[in-house]
């Protein structure tokens, strides 16, 4: 299982333009369907489905509390919102979502993320 700081790491190089991200669903296939985020057909994701695709597995987009894949997912998350939540945002998906939020902002919020694993 990879960690926090690889999967942040593979969010930033996944996100290289900004046609590989986008708002309201976890991922889109090259028609403009919903896909899962690990699918191979997907070409564009959210943030939580950036992590599930770098992750490999659906750490954001499942059920089970009670394995290695909850704590990642919550590190994860909690290290997001540790940004966020000072910028009004409820969490990951309020921020994507938002119609004011730009591809160059989903990418510093990566950055900044990086940043913080490095040092901890």
């Amino acid at each position: 299982m990879k960690t926090a700081l690889e999967i942040v790491e593979g969010m930033i190089e996944l996100f290289d333009n900004p046609e590989k991200w986008v708002r309201d669903d976890f991922a889109y296939n090259a028609k403009g369907y919903t896909v899962t985020p690990t699918s191979p057909t997907a070409i564009c994701w959210c943030l939580q489905g950036a992590a599930d695709r770098i992750a490999g597995e659906p750490i954001f987009s499942d059920d089970d509390f009670a394995t290695e894949r909850w704590d990642l997912r919550q590190e994860i998350k909690d290290a997001f919102e540790a940004e966020l939540k000072p910028q009004g945002y409820v969490g990951m998906v309020h921020f994507n979502d938002d119609e004011n939020v730009r591809f160059e902002d989903i990418v510093r919020l990566c950055e900044a993320e990086r940043l913080r694993e490095k040092a901890a």
